[in-house]
């Protein structure tokens, strides 16, 4: 069993594809608090990760990704490209855009244009599979494997599907708003084109009484 195996996420292959369906933007406050919290920014550069320790948003969106490179440089190149995106879309900018080849440049995909941050946070995890994979070590990562990244013993009434879980990389964005944390997984997908695959996705929500009276 993986370590990501605790999570019950859906396929998401559709994230990386072009007129993908938007999801319906709903939210449980009132205007004005949401306004304030939707126009609110959580720094990117901190001492931990954001999703770490901010207080909770009211949205997330989870994607787990399997690498499809055998060439560190290449992964090299996704992370640095993923930590630019990342401070720029917490920041309520377009992520940058990107090279499919000599003659296709694809721009951001524009769900997310013209709204606010919405306290977007984007955390990033690594799977088993970046240090070593079907007994392979892929990367020269296998001797920095943190010793507390282990399988997870089996669970009472557990009915796992195999592609529905683990994966190499993993991103948690979270949001206010449900369509800035798409937007946000959905930009990071498309950067990772040639080097990852989404293996899952998952959705989730934060059920919290209206802060709107207080």
């Amino acid at each position: 069993m993986r370590a990501a195996a605790a999570l019950t996420p859906t396929a998401g292959a559709s994230l990386g594809t072009p007129g993908v369906a938007r999801p319906l933007v709903k939210h449980n406050r009132t205007g004005n608090a949401f306004e304030r919290e939707a126009s609110h920014t959580e720094p990117f550069w901190r001492a931990h990760q954001g999703g770490i320790i901010t207080p909770p948003q009211s949205h997330t969106y989870l994607a787990a990704l399997d690498l499809d490179t055998e060439k560190r440089d290449e992964v090299m190149r996704l992370l640095r490209a993923w930590t630019i995106a990342a401070a720029r879309m917490t920041r309520g900018e377009l992520a940058p855009p990107t090279e499919r080849d000599a003659a296709t440049v694809l721009p951001d995909s524009g769900e997310a244009h013209g709204l606010p941050p919405a306290r977007l946070t984007l955390t990033f995890g690594f799977g088993a599979g970046l240090f070593l994979k079907d007994g392979k070590d892929r990367y020269g990562l296998a001797a920095q494997r943190p010793p507390a990244l282990l399988d997870l013993p089996p669970f009472d009434g557990d009915q796992l599907i195999e592609t529905r879980t683990g994966g190499d990389l993993w991103i948690q964005a979270c949001a206010e708003d449900p369509l800035v944390a798409f937007h946000a997984v959905r930009q990071l997908v498309r950067l990772a084109h040639g080097v990852a695959i989404v293996r899952w996705a998952q959705t989730g929500f934060l059920s919290i009484p209206d802060r709107g009276s207080r």
